[in-house]
């Protein structure tokens, strides 16, 4: 007899769950940072003519990019047409070759230890023409408009007074469509140079919500400050850098961000090329070739609601020096409201003061009293010798 089959039930293999990628970049030995699905290689800092040059590796090829002057210390993707053309700034003049911000802060963490090199051994190069990235530059795809005009940073600006309002009409229109829903989170700091100028930068970023793309997006922000310039009293200005999907698999390639926001001239720098600009910016010039038009920024939304979240709740204490001027500024601007540490500080300032002063006075009474004291000591000796010059002659 055979026996009959034995049900054996079906061994079960649990499921093992993969995470999700995690959203941060991974940084490796030599110079190595994995970003989404490409890893950069920082190979080389050169410096080219007036610009700084890095020379980077994707596994597959090497590109360039180059520090801007006018978007102050801000690293941007190289291309040209010939060696008598300009770097080419794409379709949209603030954002098109803007390398993303992930790479951005792990070259500037990395940048004084980057080999450096003459530019000799890469003039050659980077004077042919690479036809690959400057199809990427152009790329109309990447661009995502919210209006159908083709103003951008860049265009013709017309005078101060058309400007600022344009600027405040397209500033309600981005608070129409976009919504703060998270905290501001903080990136890096730079320092740079333009036009004998030294320029602080802090980079910040938000997620808000798109209700026009119905998607969250991402906003790059600075705060920024002008010293050794005495006719640019510039502190803790704010300007828009980049707006961008909220997604590190945007990231693309060359380092750039492979779809990128824009309305209008929302997104722009603070210096604009002279030559763009009307007759009203003249007394903003801080070169022959550079206007400063930052302060057409600096109330838009939302850094003005920003601005007044960081004052409520995340300045950390200045020290006294600094909160000084910090005062001064808001003075300078027009704003005289001052922090309650700079009040305090002042009543310091000012029962030291009284202090003194009072200090002061008890000294000066004090040498009156001796004064008197003395004089009085004199009196009653020169009385004595009278009286004995006296009585000797009556003697």
């Amino acid at each position: 007899m055979i026996p009959p089959p034995i049900n054996i039930p079906p061994i079960m293999i649990p499921q093992i769950m993969i995470p999700p990628p995690i959203n941060i970049p991974i940084i490796d030995s030599d110079f190595k940072i994995t970003i989404g699905i490409n890893t950069f290689q920082i190979v080389t800092l050169y410096k080219y003519t007036i610009y700084d040059m890095i020379e980077i590796n994707n596994t597959k090829e090497t590109f360039y990019c180059y520090s801007s002057k006018s978007s102050i210390g801000v690293w941007r993707l190289y291309g040209r047409r010939d060696k008598n053309s300009v770097f080419e700034k794409g379709i949209d003049y603030a954002q098109s070759n803007l390398i993303c911000y992930e790479l951005q802060e792990y070259i500037h963490t990395i940048l004084d230890q980057i080999p450096k090199r003459d530019s000799d051994s890469i003039e050659n190069y980077l004077h042919l023409r690479n036809d690959v990235i400057l199809s990427h530059i152009n790329d109309k795809q990447r661009l995502i408009k919210l209006d159908d005009t083709n103003l951008t940073c860049g265009s013709k600006t017309v005078n101060i007074k058309q400007s600022k309002k344009d600027i405040n009409e397209l500033s309600e229109f981005m608070k129409s469509i976009l919504d703060i829903s998270n905290k501001p989170m903080y990136h890096f700091e730079l320092t740079a140079e333009f036009e004998d100028m030294k320029v602080n930068k802090k980079i910040y970023s938000i997620i808000m919500y798109n209700k026009k793309l119905e998607k969250n997006v991402r906003l790059y922000y600075c705060y920024y400050s002008f010293y050794n310039n005495p006719e640019l009293q510039v502190r803790n200005y704010m300007i828009p850098l980049t707006l961008v999907f909220d997604d590190i698999s945007n990231i693309s390639e060359y380092g750039t961000y492979d779809k990128y926001i824009n309305i209008k001239n929302y997104i722009c720098k603070p210096f604009e090329y002279s030559y763009f600009l009307d007759q009203s910016f003249d007394k903003y010039n801080v070169s022959r070739q550079y206007s400063f038009i930052g302060f057409l920024y600096n109330d838009i939304y939302p850094l003005k609601e920003l601005r007044e979240l960081k004052e409520e709740s995340e300045l950390p204490e200045l020290p006294e020096e600094q909160e000084e001027k910090e005062d001064e500024f808001r003075v300078r601007s027009g704003k005289r409201t001052k922090s309650k540490k700079s009040k305090k500080s002042k009543k310091s300032k000012k029962s030291k003061k009284s202090k003194k002063s009072k200090r002061t006075k008890s000294k000066r009474t004090k040498s009156k009293r001796t004064k008197s004291k003395r004089t009085k000591l004199k009196r009653t000796k020169s009385k004595r010798t009278k009286s004995k010059r006296r009585n000797k002659k009556n003697n």
